[in-house]
């Protein structure tokens, strides 16, 4: 008898788990319905218009202190993946804070205070470091703004979305939104099973204002500086820099002589903070590239040529930046004090200098963490199955407190 309950007791749970796996690829075949042919010609202008072709309602909502983002669907366009992350906070936050920051002046505040109110931005950009579809790595690319009615007024863009996605932007009024694209070697189809995204830490850079004038003699040197949130004093350990100079032509005016130290961060700075140099020219030798710029026959068209670590950021106005490729983690090259070594450039400078100027303009600090964020599509009948296990632990608790 025991053995005849046991057979049909199994033969219920196969039977239930093959009807749930039905269910289940019904719903991913209804919810990756085709779209209407009217709606196949798409706006190329409007960069949130309603993407075209097949969709996935996957109605997914992840939660984070003070709001949630949304990803309500899915689409399919020539191959590739398209969503809309929606970033939704707290209307009573977002109201405060906005009230808080309108006309305040961000430069009178101090980098504590500025790190201390960034960090309570009701919409933070939402930087997606890794994203997984069914388990595959997939290459994306994204972009995004922040909506928010004025004195009763708003985009156009803002009305669309609020249109598209009425269950959860209707009677918002401060939204963000990321319009992301999935792209892979062989293209990409719905109906996607389980998605898997995750986000890097909140990051941005307080500015800093502190020189240091360092020998070019090929002698070590060490500078110091104060965190602008922790307070805590960092040491800046130099290694011999080493000068490079960029000769005049198509790229540049006039020779420059670019200077680069290799540092050392001690204590390391939290939560993987990074620090940013001023490597603009200084304004008096400014002004004598602007006088050559404007004498060249033809005029100056900058390129961005020579050595494949440096770019050119500005050019067109004059070289306001030039930007280091930095060592990767892998075969990280490490300091006398066990720290890894970053590239520190100097100011550029226009005459061979026998002395360098490093400018310490900013630093990244972490805002708050990263997370990762897992969505599976489950059917209505294994919706219904979890629900009805749930009711039964929580039964067989009571029962087990009662006694």
């Amino acid at each position: 008898m025991d053995a005849k309950r046991l057979l049909a007791c199994g033969l219920v749970l196969a039977g239930t788990a093959g009807a749930s796996w039905l269910a289940r690829r019904w719903w991913l075949q209804r919810t990756a319905a085709e779209p209407d042919a009217a709606t196949l010609t798409p706006d190329p202008s409007d960069r949130f218009g309603e993407p075209r072709g097949p969709r996935q309602d996957i109605d997914w909502v992840m939660s984070f202190p003070g709001g949630r983002r949304v990803i309500p669907t899915l689409w399919e366009q020539e191959g590739k993946l398209v969503f809309d992350l929606l970033t939704i906070p707290d209307p009573k936050q977002a109201e405060d804070y906005f009230r808080e920051v309108r006309g305040l002046d961000e430069e009178a505040l101090s980098p504590a205070e500025l790190a201390a109110l960034l960090a309570r931005r009701p919409i933070m950009s939402a930087h997606l470091t890794s994203l997984k579809v069914d388990g595959q790595q997939h290459d994306h690319s994204g972009h995004g703004t922040t909506f928010g009615r004025l004195d009763g007024r708003e985009e156009p863009r803002a009305a669309a979305l609020r249109r598209l996605y009425p269950g959860y932007l209707r009677g918002v009024r401060w939204f963000g939104v990321m319009r992301f694209t999935l792209s892979a070697p062989e293209p990409l189809r719905l109906p996607v099973s389980r998605l898997e995204v995750t986000f890097g830490p909140e990051r941005e850079t307080l500015p800093m204002k502190q020189e240091w004038t360092l020998p070019l003699d090929g002698s070590p040197a060490m500078v110091t500086f104060e965190h602008p949130v922790t307070g805590r004093q960092h040491a800046l350990y130099l290694q011999p820099g080493e000068t490079e100079k960029l000769e005049a032509g198509t790229a540049f005016p006039m020779p420059v002589w670019v200077s680069c130290f290799d540092g050392e961060v001690v204590p390391p700075l939290p939560g993987g903070g990074t620090l940013q140099f001023d490597t603009s020219l200084c304004a008096e030798e400014q002004q004598v590239w602007d006088e050559l710029r404007r004498s060249q026959t033809p005029p100056y068209a900058p390129e961005a040529r020579g050595a494949a670590s440096i770019g050119i950021i500005g050019g067109a106005d004059g070289p306001t930046a030039l930007v280091f490729g930095r060592r990767g983690k892998e075969g990280e090259e490490l300091g006398p004090h066990g720290q890894p070594l970053v590239d520190c450039p100097a100011r550029m400078t226009g005459r061979a200098p026998c002395q360098a100027t490093l400018a310490l303009q900013g630093i990244s600090v972490e805002l708050c963490p990263g997370s990762t964020h897992d969505w599976r599509a489950v059917s209505c009948g294994e919706r219904r199955l979890r629900s009805g296990a749930d009711w039964l632990n929580a039964l067989g608790g009571r029962k087990e407190k009662a006694k």
